[in-house]
């Protein structure tokens, strides 16, 4: 099936509706939890799907997984900006859509996803987002500290279908465009009201940090980006490597901590309880800051153990020894596009 059009506009409108049977999309629908297939039964024009995994596994881990699934595979993100988002505590990674469950398995995360249809999503709109913080937070910008109110971090997409000339012809590619936002508490989200506005108004809705504001295209359905929470400066592979370590350690039947670095406190150390911070792995890279970036605040939460029944003193005395978990949320953007384009002359 061809979309035809005389002009950028037309091509964005028709796109939607000239793919509705585009087999490429079709193919796709093999289960509730592939994530290849359409998010709802007979869906299939282009645009992208937003799947939302949560996982408690540590980063070690979740760093092999993504190691594996995205070797030879270029950085989505362009260089500038991919290092900007490094620093603000995000991690881009380009994953096969038929690895995409894979890394879910080794990930840690369960069957169990958040899925979003966003299709071709011509205003900024929400992907995803953290709880919302009632008394607001602090979040580190580089060599700054912002303190943010009442509300939530959250990503905002934009995405479009357009073509591209190339060696065999035109082409159809998405355009996609990301930029966290804080949305303030005391201002309506759209469609909180009958009569709020049918799109995102972003600049009335909070905090836009638009110095993060990035695009990538996707110039085939073939290929997801995934996005992580990472502290800045983490060495992932070093992660990688130790996990790897450890994971071969326990297949030979190895005890627990052979191979893992461990340094000795010294006697002028103090070892009263200091503020509490995520472990990224054992005896590797560096500890996460106490105060987090856009990245850590939006995609990683503290989970604390459920509190037992009164009459339970023991199960208290348990829940209350266990150490809070850090929960992360991996996030998926995946492209659907049309088969092709023929512009008129």
């Amino acid at each position: 099936m061809r979309t035809r059009s005389p002009g950028l506009l037309l091509v964005l409108l028709c796109a939607a509706v000239a793919s509705c049977g585009s087999p490429s999309a079709q193919r796709g629908a093999s289960g509730p939890q592939d994530v290849t297939a359409a998010p709802v039964a007979g869906r299939v024009e282009p645009g992208i799907e937003v799947v939302a995994w949560s996982t408690d596994a540590p980063l070690a881990r979740i760093a092999a997984a993504l190691r594996e699934v995205s070797r030879n595979a270029d950085a989505p993100l362009p260089p500038e900006a991919g290092a900007l988002w490094e620093a603000h505590g995000f991690r881009a990674y380009r994953v096969p859509v038929s690895q995409l469950e894979r890394l879910r398995v080794a990930a840690g995360a369960p069957p169990r996803a958040v899925r979003n249809w966003l299709g071709q999503a011509l205003v900024w709109t929400e992907a995803v987002g953290a709880p919302e913080s009632r008394t607001g937070q602090t979040v580190a910008l580089e060599a700054e500290r912002l303190r943010l109110g009442p509300g939530r971090l959250r990503l905002l997409v934009r995405s479009w279908v357009a073509p591209e000339p190339g060696e065999r012809g035109v082409a159809p590619v998405l355009h996609v465009e990301l930029m966290p936002q804080h949305h303030d508490a005391s201002r309506p989200m759209s469609g909180e009201s009958l009569f709020a506005a049918p799109s995102i108004a972003a600049t009335d809705q909070g905090q836009l940090f638009t110095r993060l504001w990035v695009r990538y295209t996707a110039r085939s359905a073939d290929e997801a980006v995934v996005l992580i929470a990472v502290p800045p400066g983490t060495d992932l592979d070093q992660l990688a490597d130790s996990a790897q370590r450890a994971a071969d350690a326990a297949a030979a039947g190895a005890p627990t901590g052979i191979g893992q670095v461990v340094r000795a406190g010294s006697r002028d150390e103090s070892t009263a309880p200091g503020p509490s911070v995520e472990s990224i792995g054992p005896g590797t890279g560096p500890l996460a800051a106490t105060i987090p970036t856009i990245g850590e605040a939006m995609l990683l939460s503290t989970v604390h153990a459920p509190r037992a029944p009164a009459s339970s003193d023991a199960a208290a005395e348990q829940a209350a020894a266990r150490p809070p978990v850090t929960r992360r949320t991996i996030v998926v953007l995946v492209p659907r596009l049309p088969d092709g384009y023929t512009l008129l002359p």
